[in-house]
């Protein structure tokens, strides 16, 4: 008995929660900057068109222009253009390799004066605020004569290196269980594939996480600073920017907070409101264009269908996830490369093992807060993700689906990453006891690393059989 008590006491020591953060940052930053190169040029989701933003930053454009009324982009060097679409014909063909050879010859291409317009239409709606560190990357590289392809993955490499921070900085910030959902859900394989890559997902992923973890501690002050109060709403602004279908977490801050301390509210909302707006007003208003003009896809009339059939349009929604409940999640954990290079199957079981230990772990984690204000909140929480899920749902029914089609076309997993962290703040606020047993400190450790290790493991094993 004695010595179970000696190893609760030195558990309870070494295993203190917050080192979740240092453990992730240990194992994760080593691997991030791994998949760098395991992963090859542009074969992340739409790198392409996110190298080619990240470009158009990098040269201070900050919003793009609408080239022709079904296209839109901006000006850019010849050079980038010739290195984004110089693995066009890899993605999707898995009978395809990338060779080291391959690799030499493209890393030919150089940064020259010539300079062309470029279509991007996706990602050219996005605020730069995600891109910046990719495009340090990209200016540096640029700056020191390296190739367009050495300074690409400089841009991954910056990417790695605030992604990284940012998301230890979350796991040491977030309070109680809430540090371990959180560490979960940034060491799946999807959330690390994408931080690795130029996108700007990885930035929005980790910056949720951030916002997610200074949340949970407002909620438990019921309040913050009028400077903090702030910072989170910079924060969901420039998510919410990212995505528009977002805008219900815009009003967290309110379900968070106390009537008492109902500056914090404000200062925490409306910040968040006016950058997402400013943003649909300046950047989407001046390069947003059709998608898949020809094909069906009206959005105008797609939304005349949707006010005109609300039922049927519910059924089409629920259709939807019927039909791809099971690549959506896979997707959530991990579909990695242009969405072409699945995880063995055994680490998608695992991975909804661990998720449901890391659940149960946190719902069962004894909380000092009021229950029914608790139970209250997290009932709100989940209403406004419930929102924002159908809100991507019908964003992408409009945008990128035939009229009056009979099931979403363009809805991936990932998109629910961000959803998921604040999701999370559903959870149970409190901080574990002082007196909480080791094993119980010990487990969530145990659970971050078991995770990543599956990460690891899974990733490798994917990217090398579909890439080299």
């Amino acid at each position: 008995m004695k010595r179970v008590n000696a190893f609760g006491a030195y558990a309870a020591l070494m295993f203190s929660d917050r080192q979740i953060g240092t453990l992730w940052c240990a194992v994760a930053l080593p691997f991030l900057l791994l998949l760098v190169f395991l992963t090859p040029p542009i074969q992340s989701p739409d790198e392409q068109n996110h190298f080619l933003r990240v470009v158009q930053v990098g040269e201070g454009h900050f919003v793009g222009a609408r080239l022709n009324p079904y296209d839109s982009g901006g000006e850019v060097p010849t050079a980038a253009f010739r290195f984004a679409h110089a693995f066009d014909d890899i993605p999707f063909h898995m009978e395809r390799k990338v060779s080291l050879a391959r690799l030499r010859e493209i890393n030919r291409i150089a940064w020259t004066p010539e300079r062309m317009k470029a279509g991007f239409p996706n990602t050219v709606l996005y605020p730069p605020a995600f891109y910046l560190a990719a495009a340090v990357g990209v200016d540096v590289g640029r700056i020191l004569d390296l190739s367009v392809e050495e300074s690409f993955y400089l841009a991954r490499i910056a990417n790695v290196l605030i992604c990284a921070a940012i998301g230890t900085l979350a796991l040491v910030l977030a309070p109680g269980a809430l540090r371990l959902a959180l560490a979960f859900i940034l060491s799946m394989p999807m959330t690390l594939g994408l931080c690795a890559s130029c996108s700007q997902d990885g930035m929005l992923i980790v910056s949720s996480a951030l916002c997610v973890a200074l949340m949970g501690r407002w909620r438990l002050r019921s309040g913050f600073s009028p400077l903090a109060s702030t910072g989170v709403g910079l924060m969901l602004g420039c998510i919410v920017a990212s995505k528009l279908p977002y805008a219900p977490l815009l009003i967290l801050p309110a379900i968070l907070g106390s009537t008492a301390k109902w500056r914090s509210v404000v200062l925490a909302i409306v910040p968040g409101v006016l950058i997402a707006a400013l943003w649909l007003h300046v950047g989407v208003r001046a390069a947003g264009v059709p998608f898949l003009h020809g094909t069906g896809v009206d959005a105008g009339q797609q939304v005349h269908f949707i006010v005109s059939h609300p039922r049927a349009t519910c059924h089409v929604v629920i259709r939807t996830y019927e039909l791809f409940a099971r690549n959506f999640i896979q997707q959530f954990f991990g579909v990695l490369g242009w969405v072409d290079a699945f995880l063995p199957n055994w680490s998608y079981r695992v991975m909804e093992c661990l998720f449901a230990g890391v659940l149960a772990y946190c719902l069962f984690h004894r909380a000092r807060e009021d229950r029914l204000r608790g139970v209250m909140q997290a009932g709100a929480i989940l209403a406004v993700v419930a929102v924002s899920v159908w809100a991507v749902s019908l964003a992408l029914y409009v945008a990128w689906t035939v009229v009056g089609y009979d099931h979403i076309d363009g809805i991936q997993g990932r998109y629910f990453i961000p959803l998921a962290l604040f999701a999370s703040l559903a959870l149970p606020a409190g901080p574990p006891p002082v007196s909480a047993p080791g094993w119980r400190m010990a487990a969530s450790l145990g659970l971050t690393g078991v995770t990543l290790g599956v990460a690891i493991g899974a990733s490798v094993t994917a990217l090398s059989a579909r890439y080299w």
